[in-house]
């Protein structure tokens, strides 16, 4: 059965601009688009990209339903018109409310609509489930899982995938999530090498066969470039505001200080500077590039917000197997040194 935490965190990435990618994507709106998200070690880079996927499919799920069946399915049409009645209350008691505020009014309503409509998608996909406490897969889990690059086993799954999609002879998946997996270091990675090969296969040749691709790493200068020259550069960094905090049981509000994880997403620009010479009497155009940032996503940070138990498993095995082939071949490396000097 879904929980009010559930609900809480649908909400909160119902708006997100990695969510509305999502689902463009599924929705066939939208094509040909990746993602890289860098920050911090343990930020909140992979759960963003996780529960963007995640929200983002069960938001193609929803609006689909409610073209054709309509009622709880139309969550965002339902929880605008209590939103809009939520706002009108607390005019009447003279409650300003300022856009922070505002916002919370809205995540609370919508989540209340969420809690309903995922109940009822809960007949066509078993219990969902979300947060640290979620010990397998989902329903909506098992739908995305092949295109999840998570554990160890995923290494030779998604390369037996890519391939096949490449040969054309398996459907390509809307997206693909793959994490902590385009770093440079890992094409010497003999498990890596040809997964590592066949994405920039894609990238390269075959641009739209996966229309999404999301990825995650520490910094750009440490992922495969032509992954970091095809994709918008999303930003992960941890931050605290204070703000005005509604009730909506008594319309009053309350300042307080709020955890947050900020996503930072840039957008490349290019722009002219036009240069006199006064001594030449001539003027020059140069062109030059820089980032600005495009929009900020605010997730809240908190236990309910966490990537499920066995997603962070898995990720954690994997990156500990990762670690020891390498201190495997430099140990070996170093012996085949040692002996060549004895030797010599």
């Amino acid at each position: 059965m879904v929980t009010e935490d559930a609900a809480k965190v649908a909400a909160w990435y119902w708006d997100s601009r990695i969510v509305n990618i999502v689902f463009a994507i599924f929705s066939n709106t939208a094509n040909n688009y990746n993602i890289l998200i860098t920050g911090n070690s343990g930020v909140g880079k992979t759960t963003y990209a996780y529960y963007g996927l995640k929200v983002g499919y069960i938001k193609h799920l929803l609006v689909t339903r409610c073209s054709i069946k309509g009622g709880v399915f139309c969550v965002a049409e339902n929880a605008r018109r209590d939103f809009n009645e939520e706002l009108e209350e607390f005019r009447r008691r003279n409650t300003p409310l300022f856009g922070e505020a505002k916002d919370w009014v809205w995540r609370r309503v919508l989540a209340n609509h969420l809690l309903i409509a995922l109940e009822e998608l809960e007949r066509d996909y078993g219990e969902l489930c979300f947060g640290p406490d979620c010990t397998k897969p989902d329903g909506i889990d098992e739908r995305l899982r092949v295109a999840m690059f998570v554990g160890e086993e995923d290494v030779a799954n998604m390369t037996e995938l890519l391939a096949k999609v490449l040969k054309g002879e398996a459907k390509p998946p809307k997206a693909l999530l793959l994490d902590d997996a385009l770093y440079r270091t890992q094409f010497w990675d003999s498990e890596y090498r040809r997964l590592y090969r066949l994405v920039k296969d894609l990238l390269a040749h075959h641009r739209g066969v996966v229309p999404l691709m999301i990825a995650t790493g520490i910094l750009r200068s440490t992922v495969m470039k032509d992954f970091v020259k095809a994709s918008r550069n999303v930003e992960a960094d941890a931050v605290t505001r204070v703000e005005q905090v509604p009730d909506l049981e008594s319309h009053t509000v309350q300042e307080r200080e709020v955890h947050y994880v900020k996503y930072w997403w840039w957008r490349p620009f290019k722009a002219g500077i036009r240069r006199y010479n006064v001594e030449e009497n001539t003027d020059t155009t140069h062109i030059t590039y820089g980032f600005t940032v495009d929009t900020i996503d605010y997730i809240p940070k908190g236990r309910a917000f966490k990537m499920p138990k066995w997603f962070e498993e898995a990720h954690w095995v994997r990156r500990k197997l990762i670690l020891l082939r390498t201190v495997e071949k430099y140990l070996a490396e170093r012996k085949a040194r040692k002996a060549e000097e004895a030797n010599g």
